[in-house]
C-alpha cells in the first residue's frame, strides 16, 4: 500500500517546480502532476500531460484523470509499480480528492500547502512566469523532448542544500502548453448560467425543486461562484435536500465547464407549503 503525499495550491504558485525537491526530501519515487505519472525521474509510458491538450477544459479533465479508459490504464500502471510513496499535485484539496477517486488510491497521509513551504516572493515569481505561458514540468529536457509535442522554452537546474553541501538533483523543463499557444478559453457568465439551468433541470424531481428563482454568477481569474435561489418542496428536510443538490450540481457543472475552483451556493428563498398547512 502506497503512502500518499498531497501538494496543493493555486495555479502558478510553483508546485511543479517544488515537486522534485519534495520527492527527494520525503524519498518519494513517484509523482502525479497534471495527468502525468513520473517514476524515478522518467515518464511512465502511456501517461499524458494536460499541457499537451489543445484547450484548457481538456487539460483540466486530463489532469484529474476524468477519462475512464485513461484512469483505468494509469491505475493499472500504479498497481504494477506499487511504489512505496506517491506525491500527488493539485490546485486544491478537492482536485486531489478527484484524482484519488479516479485512480482508486487511498486518502493522503500528508497534506502539504504550497503557501506553507514557499515565500510570497517565490509565489509571485512563479505566477509571473505562469501568466506569460511558462509552465514547469518536473521532467528533464531529455524526457520532454522524447514525448512532449510542446515548445521547450528553458531548462532549470535543481540544487538543494543537504548536510552543509549543495546537492544537484537534476534538471526540470519549462514548456509552453498547447492551450496557451492557441490563446485562452473563456467561459462567459451567460454560458455558466445556462449550464446551471441545464444541470438543475436534470435534478428538479430528485431534489424536490419547485421553482428556479434566480441564478447569479460571480466570475474572477481565481474562482467562479454560482449562487442559486430556489423554491423547494416541504416534504424532505431542507438542509439535507440543499446539501445533496449542491454536491450534485457542483459535480455536473465542473464536468461540463472543466472549472476546478467552483463554488455552488444554494439559497432557499421560498418553501412550497401544502394547502393543508395554510
Amino acid at each position: 500500500m502506497s503512502k500518499i503525499y498531497a501538494l496543493y495550491g493555486k495555479s502558478g504558485t510553483g508546485k511543479s517546480h517544488r515537486a522534485i525537491s519534495i520527492a527527494f526530501n520525503y524519498n518519494i519515487p513517484l509523482i502525479i502532476d497534471d495527468g502525468l505519472l513520473i517514476y524515478k525521474g522518467k515518464k511512465i509510458p502511456g501517461s499524458i500531460s494536460g499541457k499537451q491538450e489543445q484547450n484548457r477544459i481538456r487539460a483540466v479533465k486530463r489532469a484529474i484523470f476524468d477519462d475512464n479508459d485513461y484512469a483505468q490504464k494509469m491505475s493499472a500502471r500504479l498497481q504494477a509499480l506499487n511504489p512505496s510513496k506517491i506525491l500527488i499535485i493539485g490546485t486544491s484539496q478537492h482536485m486531489i480528492n478527484k484524482i484519488i477517486q479516479n485512480l482508486k488510491l487511498d486518502q493522503p497521509d500528508h497534506w502539504i500547502d504550497i503557501s506553507e513551504i514557499t515565500s510570497t516572493r517565490e509565489r509571485k515569481k512563479a505566477k509571473y512566469h505562469r501568466d506569460r505561458g511558462r509552465h514547469v514540468v518536473p521532467l528533464s529536457p531529455v524526457e520532454v523532448r522524447k514525448t512532449f509535442k510542446v515548445p521547450l522554452l528553458d531548462r532549470l537546474k535543481l540544487l538543494i542544500p543537504n548536510r552543509g553541501k549543495t546537492e544537484y538533483l537534476g534538471e526540470q523543463s519549462v514548456v509552453k502548453p498547447n492551450f496557451h499557444s492557441l490563446g485562452g478559453i473563456y467561459i462567459k457568465e451567460k454560458a455558466l448560467e445556462d449550464m446551471a439551468y441545464f444541470a438543475l433541470h436534470h435534478d428538479l424531481t430528485d431534489h424536490d425543486v419547485k421553482q428556479i428563482k434566480t441564478i447569479k454568477i460571480t466570475n474572477s481569474a481565481q474562482s467562479t461562484s454560482i449562487e442559486i435561489h430556489l423554491k423547494l418542496g416541504y416534504d424532505n428536510p431542507l438542509h439535507l435536500t440543499a446539501k445533496s443538490l449542491q454536491a450534485d450540481l457542483q459535480d455536473k457543472i465542473k464536468k461540463l465547464s472543466g472549472l476546478d475552483s467552483l463554488t455552488i451556493k444554494i439559497i432557499i428563498s421560498e418553501i412550497d407549503v401544502p394547502d393543508r398547512f395554510k
